[in-house]
């Protein structure tokens, strides 16, 4: 377990063990209540912890990602259409099924105006007599598609009453033609339709809205009905509910419709008769609507009852609507579903076409990703000579040569790192083998003393210089500068170390030395390589001095109470049949100092371009006279620091400081 996940798991376990503690020892607490508060706040920011890690871990794959993607946007859609589309079918399913009822209940009651006029208009006509023979044939006849009609009816004075129900009131406001009102007696509702003249005769049908009712039309129609009304619930099992309330429905299938009367519940078992039809998912009684019916008058008074009204709950299958909906005596049904079904299929092939295409490219750019990860891993491991395949030319292709080029450049990139470390190695060793081959940045040979500095611009420098104790108490100096630097360089120096060294040690001195060296230079084919070089022999015991000179800088003389002094020798350079050495003395008393520089000195310059240049040395060289040896060498170079800024030197620099005590 990571230390950050313990540092968030412990203390949250804790407090959840400290809320269930302070809840089971003092339960109305304060306390407990803000540590349930906190631990409950804990379990909520770590379950929103955990699933945002599981969604990295369960996303971690592009494929997944993609695949997520295109259930979200190609599939989610669908999904969502289809939910709506049903819900719409079901709402117009329902809807269909609620004007259908209204128009059955309508054409009953169309007929039975009819009726009521008929015997009216017989009444008139042929007496009340015949009026009276026609309604009792009218009352003996079976009811159409409901269960019963209960008659009422004032003809030439007699008052009649037929189809039972006789505890009604007798209904004394009907005047002209009524079709569409609904009545409300004691809790229960009719269907009220009747005929009256100015003369006092009136004939009236009523359809009780009831149990009975609702079986007989749920038996006859395509559809099964229940009648409420807001005054009471359904008339079941023979149980008078004519105590006033309101309805409220929950919908869902047909069994599982539930409806809340004054706090009684009924199910779809209880209010609708079994069902009839198959067990398929298009003969489920899935529909289940209502249609309500305003402005229900008293059956006595004929006045508007406010607050009430007539319920129809209505059940039907998707199949049994669709059966209606398309009746036709050339089967409008079938030959619709047919070409749906084409039409269906057709699309679901469609989009199956292009789900297949959306898994291949999912599947192609899984592959792509994959390839590119495992490449990656393969370079990170240190295998750069893998290259990833390039099958695609699209982006993800171009992505892949990409990292195949630039696994490539790596590992060009990394060679030649190689190679310039091996090099930088290689020139570490020659920078020590040169730093072997000069002598010591100190010496002392009696009462004279050499204090060097030698600062190459490279590794290798181009810098030389060398003492040589000889016998006789002499001692010879030398100093070169080969032109350039770096590793060549370097190799001519020490190949010029050599050869002085050698001919010093045979015997040669001064312009002698100088021009034996130059032969040597040109030939070995090094007519093109400027070599300055300045000899300088010393008897200490006389203070006497011999400097021979090849185009080097001229040397300085500090004597002890006088000037600096430049000893001006002018030549060509070795490397040239033109060399001409050229030699000069003079003499070093006691506390007197010869300084001998290479061009790297003079010739550093400023940020702004400026030469360090020989004046400004000499003046230093002249305000340091009071110095000894090792702070004048320091002044000179802190001067020649501050000088150009700490920038990088573009030449080697050599300093001599002779000093004969």
């Amino acid at each position: 377990m990571k230390l950050g996940s313990r540092r968030w798991l412990l203390p949250g376990i804790a407090l959840v063990a400290a809320a269930a503690v302070a809840t089971a020892v003092v339960p109305d607490s304060g306390v407990a209540g803000t540590l349930v508060f906190l631990a409950l706040l804990w379990l909520v920011a770590g379950a929103v912890v955990l699933l945002a890690r599981l969604w990295r871990r369960v996303t971690y794959r592009v494929g997944v990602r993609l695949l997520i993607s295109y259930l979200v946007i190609g599939v989610t859609p669908f999904v969502f259409a289809a939910a709506f589309a049903a819900a719409g079918l079901w709402v117009l399913a329902g809807q269909y099924t609620s004007v259908r009822f209204g128009s059955e209940l309508r054409r009953v009651r169309l007929q039975l105006a009819w009726e009521c006029g008929a015997v009216l208009d017989r009444a008139r006509e042929a007496g009340p007599a015949a009026g009276v023979a026609l309604l009792e044939e009218l009352a003996d006849r079976h009811p159409q598609q409901v269960a019963r009609v209960h008659w009422q009816a004032r003809l030439g004075g007699r008052e009649l009453r037929l189809g039972g129900l006789e505890d009604l009131p007798e209904i004394t406001w009907i005047e002209g033609e009524q079709r569409d009102l609904v009545a409300l007696h004691e809790g229960r509702l009719f269907g009220l339709v009747g005929a009256g003249t100015v003369g006092g005769d009136r004939v009236v049908a009523l359809v009780p809205f009831d149990a009975e009712a609702a079986r007989a039309i749920s038996e006859a129609w395509w559809f099964d009905v229940a009648l409420l009304s807001s005054g009471g619930a359904p008339e079941a099992d023979g149980q008078d509910t004519s105590e006033g309330g309101t309805v409220a429905a929950s919908a869902g299938t047909g069994r599982g419709v539930r409806l809340s009367v004054q706090g009684r519940s009924f199910t779809g078992d209880e209010l609708w008769p079994p069902w009839s039809d198959g067990g398929g998912i298009l003969d489920t009684p899935s529909i289940v609507w209502f249609g309500v019916t305003p402005n229900v008058v008293g059956l006595a008074t004929g006045e508007v009852i406010p607050g009430a009204q007539l319920l129809a709950l209505l059940r039907s299958s998707p199949r049994r609507v669709w059966d209606d909906f398309t009746l036709s005596r050339y089967e409008l049904g079938s030959n619709i579903l047919t070409p749906l079904a084409v039409l269906g299929a057709f699309f679901v092939v469609v989009y199956g076409a292009l789900a297949a295409a959306a898994a291949y490219i999912i599947l192609s750019i899984t592959r792509s990703v994959r390839r590119l990860s495992a490449g990656a891993r393969e370079v990170e491991q240190g295998n750069l000579d893998h290259r990833v395949p390039v099958k695609r030319r699209d982006q993800l292709g171009d992505l892949a040569r990409s990292f195949n080029h630039m696994a490539g450049s790596v590992q060009s990139m990394l060679a030649d790192v190689a190679e310039k470390e091996r090099l930088a190695r290689e020139l570490e060793l020659a920078r020590e083998i040169q730093e072997s081959l000069l002598p010591a940045r100190y010496l002392s040979h009696g009462r004279v003393s050499v204090r060097a500095v030698f600062q190459p611009a490279m590794e290798v420098g181009g810098d030389y210089f060398d003492v040589f104790s000889l016998a006789g108490e002499r001692l010879v100096v030398a100093i070169g500068d080969v032109a350039g630097h770096g590793l060549s360089t370097g190799l001519l120096m020490a190949s010029l170390k050599s050869s002085v060294a050698a001919l010093v040690h045979e015997g040669y001195s001064g312009v002698d030395l100088i021009e034996r060296v130059n032969r040597l230079l040109l030939a070995h084919g090094k007519a093109r390589t400027m070599v300055t070089l300045m000899v300088v022999e010393f008897e200490p015991a006389t203070g006497a001095l011999r400097i021979a000179n090849a185009g080097h800088p001229p040397s300085v003389l500090l004597a002890a109470g006088e000037p600096p002094r430049e000893l001006m020798m002018s030549s060509v350079p070795m490397g040239s049949p033109l060399c001409r050495p050229v030699a000069t003395g003079a003499r070093l008393g006691s506390g007197g100092r010869l300084v001998l520089y290479s061009d790297g000195l003079v010739e550093a310059v400023s940020p702004a371009g400026e030469p360090f240049g020989y004046e400004r040395l000499l003046e230093l060289l002249g305000a340091g006279a009071g110095l000894d040896g090792e702070a004048l060498t320091s002044a000179v170079l802190t001067a020649l620091a501050d000088f150009t800024g700490g920038a990088a030197r573009a030449d080697d620099l050599t300093l001599l400081l002779i000093e004969h005590a």
